[in-house]
C-alpha cells in the first residue's frame, strides 16, 4: 500500500474537513439503507470465533458471545455512519500483518502478502454496506467476472469455460492458446480513482506512467480519461446508480484518509492506494475496478481487429472467445492459425499490457506468473514450432511504444491457476496433483479406518 507516514492526530484533523460532496445525488428515499438494531445484532451473531482483533482489541469472540448488549452499544454510531455518510476514522485502517501464501519458501518475502487487522465491529459494518452495494456492483461487473459472489463467484466456473476450450483444440485442427495475466501486488496497488472520485495516489500513478515511457501528451490524454466517472464508462449506464447513492458515496468515503499501523511502530501510514485486502470492501471494490479495465481492454482489442472466435461447424457465424477472470487473476484464449497465432499472441499482449498499465497496474510477467500455453496444429506446425524452440520459448511482446523496453512472456506446457492445472497435454497433470492430495489427507484417517476393533458406524461419526 502506498502512502506517506504521519500521526494518527494528524489524520483525525484531516478527516474531520470532509466535503460535503459526499451528500451528491443523495435523495430522502435511500434512508431505508440504513440497517436496523435486528441487522446488526444478526451481523455480531454470524461472526467466527478465534479471529484476530484489530487495534480497538475487541475479538470476535466477544461479538459472538454478546450480539445484542454489543449492537445496543455500536447500533447509535452506526446510524450516524449512515446519516452523516462518514465512517469513524478508526473503522478505515488497522493493523497491516503479514500472511504466507502457502507457496515457495517461507525465507523469501515474495512468498507473503499483505493483510490488514480491522476492528471487527467496523468489519461487521463494512458486511452490512457490502449486502445492499453487491447487487449493484454485479449488475455493473462483465459477465465473465468471478470472485466475490460475482456470476457464480467459483473459481470452477473459469476454469470449465478454460477446460471447453481446451477439449475444443484438442478435437480440432485449430491452433490455440490461453494467455494468463497476473497484476503485481494487485489488491495493494490499486488506483482508487478507478472507482471513485478520489485524487489520493496519483503522483505515484502518473510516475509509473513516465517511467514506463509514456510522453507527456500520452500521460495527460490517460489522466482525463481515468478520471472519468466511474458511471459513466459502464454498459449499463449511471441509472443503475439510483437508490444506491448514498451507499457508493459511504463506501468511496470509506477509503478516503485510510491508515495502517504496524506492531512496536510508532505513527501510521496514511494509505493512498489499495483496495485493502482483508476487509469485506476488498474484493468487491477489486472486481469494480476490474470490470472498468476489462472494458477499455475488449474494446481496444476490437479496434485493433484482434478478437479471435471460434467458427461453428454449420457455418453460422463465429462465437465470439470473451477473457474470463477470478478477481485479480485473467485468462484469455486464443485460436489462430500455426504460422499466425504466436504473432497474434504478441499483439494481444501488448494491448492488454498497455491497457492495464493506463490504469496504474502493472502485470507481472516472472516466471510462475503471466504465461502462456500453447499448442500448435495445421498447416505450418513444424516451423512454427521451430522458431518457438529458437525463441526459447518466449514470445516478444509487440505494440508496446518505442521508449517502452523489451518485455517477453513465456510459453510452459501447464499453468497452476488456484489450484487448478490446466494444460492442452490433457489431465494427468491434474488427477495425478488430486491424488497426491486425497492420498495426505487421508493418512491421518488411516489408524482409525483401519482398527478393527471399530464398528463401521463409528469410523464416520
Amino acid at each position: 500500500m502506498g502512502g506517506e507516514v504521519c500521526s494518527f492526530e494528524s489524520l483525525v484533523h484531516k478527516d474531520r474537513n470532509s466535503s460535503v460532496c459526499r451528500y451528491d445525488n443523495v435523495t430522502k428515499d435511500e434512508i431505508d439503507a440504513v440497517p436496523t438494531l435486528f441487522d446488526l445484532f444478526n451481523c455480531f451473531m454470524k461472526f467466527i470465533k478465534g479471529k484476530a482483533c484489530g487495534e480497538g482489541l475487541l475479538v470476535s469472540d466477544v461479538f459472538k458471545m454478546f450480539p445484542y448488549h454489543l449492537a445496543v452499544i455500536f447500533y447509535p454510531l452506526v446510524v450516524k455512519t449512515f446519516v452523516r455518510i462518514q465512517p469513524p476514522l478508526q473503522w478505515k485502517g488497522g493493523m497491516i500483518c503479514d500472511l504466507f501464501k502457502n507457496k515457495g519458501s517461507p525465507a523469501l518475502i515474495q512468498s507473503y502478502r499483505d493483510v490488514l487487522l480491522m476492528d471487527d465491529d467496523g468489519k461487521g459494518v463494512q458486511r452490512l454496506v457490502r449486502k445492499k452495494l453487491f447487487p449493484l456492483a454485479n449488475v455493473l461487473c462483465i459477465d465473465s467476472q468471478c470472485g466475490g459472489g460475482l456470476n457464480g463467484g467459483e473459481t470452477a466456473i473459469a476454469h470449465l469455460y478454460l477446460r471447453l476450450f481446451v477439449d475444443f483444440i484438442n478435437n480440432s485442427q485449430k491452433s490455440g492458446a490461453i494467455v494468463f495475466y497476473d497484476v503485481c501486488s494487485a489488491f495493494a496497488t490499486l488506483l482508487r480513482r478507478i472507482v471513485f472520485d478520489i485524487d489520493q495516489g496519483d503522483e505515484h500513478w502518473l510516475y509509473k506512467l513516465s517511467a514506463a515511457g509514456f510522453t507527456q501528451d500520452d500521460i495527460e490524454s490517460i489522466y482525463e480519461f481515468v478520471s472519468q466517472n466511474f458511471f459513466n464508462n459502464v454498459d449499463s449506464g449511471p441509472q443503475d446508480s439510483a437508490g444506491n447513492n448514498l451507499l457508493f458515496n459511504l463506501a468511496q468515503e470509506w477509503y478516503k484518509n485510510t491508515w495502517t499501523s504496524q506492531e512496536y511502530i510508532p505513527n501510521v501510514t496514511n494509505t493512498t492506494t489499495g483496495s485493502s485486502a482483508g476487509t469485506p470492501f476488498a474484493d468487491m471494490i477489486y472486481s469494480l475496478a476490474m470490470s472498468r479495465v476489462l472494458r477499455t481492454m475488449r474494446r481496444s482489442l476490437h479496434n485493433e481487429g484482434l478478437e479471435t472466435s471460434l467458427e461453428t461447424s454449420d457455418g453460422g457465424g463465429g462465437v465470439p472467445l470473451a477473457d474470463v477472470s477470478f478477481v485479480d487473476d485473467m485468462a484469455l484464449p486464443i485460436v489462430g492459425s500455426a504460422a499466425m497465432i504466436t504473432d497474434h499472441i504478441a499483439d494481444v499482449c501488448g494491448i492488454v499490457y498497455l491497457t492495464f498499465l493506463m490504469y496504474g497496474m502493472e502485470l507481472n510477467f516472472s516466471p510462475g506468473k503471466s504465461a502462456v500455453i500453447l499448442k500448435f496444429q495445421g498447416p505450418g506446425k513444424k516451423k512454427a514450432v521451430m522458431n518457438l524452440f529458437d525463441a526459447k520459448n518466449f514470445i516478444r511482446i509487440n505494440k508496446l511504444p518505442d521508449e517502452f523496453n523489451k518485455i517477453v512472456i513465456g510459453v510452459v506446457d501447464t499453468y497452476k491457476h488456484l489450484g487448478t492445472q490446466i494444460s492442452f497435454k490433457g489431465m494427468c497433470f491434474e488427477l495425478a496433483y488430486r491424488c497426491g492430495l486425497m492420498r495426505a489427507e487421508t493418512c491421518k484417517l488411516r489408524s482409525i479406518l483401519r482398527n478393527s476393533e471399530l464398528f463401521f458406524i463409528r469410523k464416520f461419526i
